[in-house]
């Protein structure tokens, strides 16, 4: 017992070193190429590369939002559906500050067809109030909006939304920061979902809130997706440019199957010890069945203990397999 609850602490040791990971970056450097996992950028009408935060030409974009409605096409990112943790981050630049219509910025769902919207993160002017939802029709929704703290235009800023669903208090799962500085913001509606919505099927859109709909005008660079809800230093490493290079997610899955492999295999060894033992010792006490000391009592008593030994050994497998398998998938 004492060698199985040791073999499950350090399955849980292991694995805390390789659960977050980087899921997308953006760098806009004269593209829309996701520099770390597969959603690659389709651009929405135009898209122009413009000098970035730092003066790099051609290192950031921007996006028109009239007379056309620029905008970038992620497809279904699906590392944001049905899900407890997340950690979206960018600079950004707004230009346009006209009318009161919330300009979208980013968001996962076709505004207006579907409310399911794991993210939607959006500026509504001329307050330049910023404005965040989390919605899923199955399980509740809220709204962060700030009213104090207004995001000055025509200027770069760092914004961070982290999403914490497994938080017990519903002001703790969200949080926004600006210049990696934590922002409180004003809790509207109901209370932010335990998970966000399976929006599977549905793009992720920069600077639209959908196909040829209107969303936001201004500049964007260095846009990151995390998948789990980074700590207040963390987000001030990324604002200071000093974030450690992020784990590769391929390492992450390899560790994950050759994790799941020795298990399996571990499995397999031990049940066709207990199907060997059973015979064998079976076998032996049938044929040593007359003599004193070898029947029955002593070959069933050390089966015994060789089934329950394996049983224990099984048991350790089936909950490594489960914990790696739900945590690094």
């Amino acid at each position: 017992m004492k060698k199985l609850i040791i073999s499950i602490v350090l399955v849980l040791f292991l694995i805390s070193f390789a659960s977050a990971t980087l899921i997308s970056h953006w760098e806009f450097d004269g593209d829309l190429t996701d520099e770390q996992g597969n959603y690659d950028g389709v651009a929405i009408n135009n898209t122009v590369y413009v000098p970035d935060r730092n003066g790099n030409p051609n290192s950031a974009l921007y996006l028109l939002n009239w007379p056309q409605y620029d905008g970038v096409n992620f497809s279904d990112i699906s590392e944001l559906n049905n899900v407890t943790e997340y950690t979206y981050t960018a600079w950004i630049n707004e230009s346009w500050i006209i009318g009161v219509t919330r300009h979208i910025l980013f968001i996962k769902g076709d505004l207006g067809s579907n409310n399911n919207y794991p993210i939607r993160v959006a500026m509504k002017n001329p307050e330049q109030e910023l404005d965040i939802i989390i919605y899923n029709t199955s399980s509740g929704w809220s709204k962060l909006s700030n009213y104090s703290t207004k995001l000055p235009n025509d200027q770069w800023n760092h914004i961070a939304l982290v999403y914490n669903g497994s938080e017990p208090l519903n002001s703790d799962r969200a949080k926004f920061y600006i210049n990696g500085v934590y922002v409180p913001f004003d809790i509207v509606a109901s209370e932010f979902p335990r998970r966000t919505a399976n929006n599977v099927g549905h793009s992720a859109f920069l600077g639209a809130s959908g196909p040829g709909k209107s969303g936001w005008e201004g500049y964007v660079d260095d846009m990151r997706l995390y998948d789990t809800a980074l700590n207040s230093t963390e987000i001030l490493e990324i604002y200071n440019g000093t974030t450690p290079t992020p784990e590769n997610p391929t390492e992450r899955d390899e560790f994950r199957d050759n994790t799941i492999n020795v298990f399996q295999t571990l499995a397999i060894f031990t049940g066709l010890l207990i199907l060997i033992s059973m015979i064998g010792f079976g076998v032996f006490a049938y044929l040593n069945r007359g003599a004193e000391g070898i029947g029955g009592d002593f070959s069933g008593s050390i089966i015994l203990k060789v089934v329950s030994i394996s049983v224990g050994v099984l048991i350790m497998c089936a909950v490594g397999i489960f914990i790696v398998y739900n945590i690094l998938s």
